[in-house]
């Protein structure tokens, strides 16, 4: 169940429209990424936008801002996120949230397969979307009176929270069972899943097809 989407994405930057290119530089500089999702089908995430390239892939690039906010204004959600930090996971408002299938990320815009630049750090839930895990939190008493348990916060998260997230290990299990993913590279590219030629990058790169 999705309540909220996140918002204040940058800019998307054209890279490049070659194939033997784009191939070259996610090589490059997608090395970490390409290895931990050798033979496996890429992680894609939704953006608002349009783009139908006409069978010319194109490789975007984005940065990763480090102040997203929620839509939906959920009350403590800069508690939840310091609550992560705390607690060895990652903030959630300065990563991508990232899936292993692609219906899922389509919920969030167009899909588009992602590659993250250099070194990165992820966590996962136990859930396809961080707020259907949010949302049983996010109810009554806790609803009803937020102010009676503003203190209880932390036990509150360590409680609710705590069992359900993991970082940095069991990948595997969050790919295979398409739980919500966020990773902190500083950057990434992204070729849109409507673009013919994106199946021919994934095979080159070792990669599995998308199917839209």
């Amino acid at each position: 169940m999705r309540l909220q989407q996140y918002i204040n994405e940058s800019k998307m930057e054209s890279m490049a429209t070659d194939i033997d290119e784009i191939i070259e530089i996610v090589k490059r500089e997608c090395k970490q990424y390409l290895k931990m999702m050798k033979g496996k089908l890429p992680l894609t995430r939704g953006v608002h936008v349009n783009i139908r390239s006409g069978g010319t892939a194109k490789l975007y690039r984005k940065d990763v801002r480090q102040d997203r906010a929620s839509l939906g204004g959920i009350p403590y959600n800069d508690e939840m996120n310091k609550w992560l930090v705390k607690n060895g996971h990652l903030d959630r408002r300065k990563s991508i949230s990232v899936t292993s299938n692609v219906g899922n990320a389509r919920d969030f815009g167009q899909p588009f397969v992602i590659f993250p630049l250099g070194k990165f750090s992820y966590s996962f839930v136990d859930e396809r979307d961080f707020n259907d895990l949010w949302f049983l939190l996010y109810k009554s008493p806790f609803r009803d009176s937020p102010e009676i348990y503003r203190n209880q916060l932390d036990s509150l998260y360590k409680e609710q929270l705590g069992p359900h997230i993991t970082t940095n290990k069991q990948f595997d299990v969050a790919y295979i069972k398409h739980f919500e993913i966020w990773m902190n590279p500083k950057q990434y590219y992204m070729i849109s899943t409507f673009d013919d030629d994106v199946n021919i990058i994934l095979k080159e790169l070792g990669l599995k097809p998308v199917r839209n």
